[in-house]
């Protein structure tokens, strides 16, 4: 009877407690395949929005082919657009984030003068992009390679807007023979960094919308948002064609990560304790905005106050008048309309500039 009984109250423990375990096991499935459906459709998304991205990017890439030529300027290639006939040369040198089609509305204009070229740095428009972004001292480098690539020779009247301008100095002062003038529109200094501390181009804000956007862009996320969209301005006078490629470069995969490496790639050469070098007399236009540091600004950037956009327009105005005094031979016109992007905001003023510049250098070419 012990026996008995005791193999009995086993018996009866043993299914007190297995009645728990087959009392959970409906809900831990239905937990399994919860969390396997959401998986499933996550791994849908993903590979839905990358599909996406590079469907619509190779749909972009036989729409709009580059408009001009593709130069080997040494393990990868820069696409430079020349149009027009004459000397000398002028070459457009874009600012932050910008490449050739940022001047697609004055390029033709330009052309019925003389020759001009715009390109695309490493990285955008159709040029191919590299490993890490270049100073200013290789953007020089690089443009001079593609120039010389293409069979475009000097002399060259070089137009920088914004980095650009500082990019076009860099080019001037390495091959002076070849550079017979210089337009700065709203031209970067070499001690902006330092003396600008307020609009900092590389503050946290910046960079979280920048590394957002890189993270997302593989999936097709901003291309499907149209975020790039606005960066075009409607007043531009530019063909439906035109807008729809420039659209189709900034939607491009690498867009966000090339204008994040740059902005990491420039600090140095803005944050130079130096002032900028000497430019003798070269002939020289520095045009600046004459609307200052704009409420856009203070809305970008946490915490700036209406004195700080007031300090900021008095220190940007001196950056540009200490641009103008490089050379001995320069005219300084402030714009008081147009924002930063004169050339998008007055592109007659810009014109008028280039061609006083050519008209200004032509007996030295001759």
């Amino acid at each position: 009877m012990a026996i008995t009984t005791r193999a009995n109250n086993t018996q009866t423990a043993t299914s007190d407690t297995s009645e728990p375990e087959q009392r959970d096991r409906p809900w831990t499935g239905r937990i399994r395949r919860l969390v396997a459906g959401l998986v499933a459709v996550v791994a849908l998304t993903v590979v839905g929005g990358v599909t996406y991205q590079a469907a619509a990017s190779s749909i972009d890439d036989r729409r709009h082919p580059a408009p001009g030529v593709l130069v080997d300027v040494g393990g990868h290639r820069l696409h430079l657009w020349c149009t027009g006939s004459g000397s000398p040369t002028v070459i457009l040198e874009s600012g932050l984030g910008g490449f050739s089609l940022d001047w697609s509305h004055l390029q033709p204009d330009i052309a019925t003068t003389t020759r001009v070229c715009s390109y695309d740095r490493a990285g955008y428009g159709w040029s191919d992009g590299r490993p890490t972004q270049s100073s200013s001292a290789e953007v020089a480098t690089d443009l001079r390679a593609v120039l010389a690539g293409a069979g475009e020779d000097g002399p060259f009247l070089v137009v920088g807007h914004s980095i650009g301008g500082l990019h076009a100095r860099s080019f001037a002062r390495r091959y002076p023979a070849e550079v017979v003038a210089l337009v700065l529109i709203d031209s970067s200094h070499e001690n902006q960094a330092l003396r600008l501390t307020m609009l900092d181009p590389l503050d946290d804000a910046t960079r979280a919308v920048l590394r957002t956007c890189e993270r997302i862009s593989p999936f097709g996320v901003p291309r499907l948002l149209g975020a790039q969209d606005e960066a075009i301005p409607d007043s531009l006078e530019i063909s439906e064609d035109t807008r729809e490629a420039w659209e189709s470069r900034l939607n491009q995969t690498r867009f966000c990560t090339t204008v994040l490496g740059e902005l990491d790639a420039i600090q140095a050469d803005i944050s130079q304790p130096d002032p900028p070098a000497d430019l003798g007399d070269l002939p020289l236009t520095v045009l600046s905005s004459g609307l200052g540091a704009t409420s856009d600004d203070a809305a970008d950037i946490d915490g700036l106050t209406q004195d700080d956009l007031t300090e900021a327009t008095r220190i940007m105005a001196d950056l540009h008048r200490e641009l103008a005094a490089l050379s001995t031979n320069s005219t300084h016109h402030v714009d008081p309309h147009a924002g930063h992007y004169i050339h998008w905001d007055n592109p007659a003023v810009v014109l008028s500039a280039i061609d006083d510049a050519i008209e200004g250098t032509i007996e030295w070419t001759r």
